[in-house]
């Protein structure tokens, strides 16, 4: 089975064809800052989502 379908992690509504799709025009720049890092992974987490924020990032993501 098809990792990212396998755990289930697609944003709603989403394939793996938007996934690959978003992946591609959304790259992460090379050596980015962490304001980007961020940006990045809080985009990619309503449009893709295929895999969590990393641990080092949820810091910043946590709400209280």
């Amino acid at each position: 089975m098809d990792s990212l379908k396998q755990h289930n992690l697609f944003a709603k509504n989403q394939t793996k064809k938007d996934a690959v799709d978003w992946h591609l025009t959304h790259k992460m720049p090379k050596n980015p800052t962490l304001a980007e890092r961020i940006a990045w992974h809080t985009d990619h987490k309503k449009f893709c989502a295929c895999r969590p924020i990393p641990k080092s990032l949820e810091i910043y993501f946590k709400t209280n």
